[in-house]
């Protein structure tokens, strides 16, 4: 779900994928989760392996 906001400083969530609409597999949710994370972090200025420690962390919680 995303919170979308006009200009008028109303608010509303928009669906934007199928996966949010439906309760489903956990590990498929943290597969997402992970590459959305990775795909964030090396689009950053995060030095050396950082984002790989990231995804670690996330896996290993």
């Amino acid at each position: 779900m995303r919170p979308l906001s006009d200009g008028s400083g109303e608010i509303q969530i928009q669906i934007r994928d199928l996966d949010q609409t439906v309760v489903g597999n956990a590990a498929h949710h943290r597969i997402c989760v992970g590459l959305s994370l990775a795909t964030a972090a090396r689009g950053s200025d995060l030095p050396g392996v950082t984002p790989a420690r990231m995804v670690e962390e996330m896996v290993d919680g």
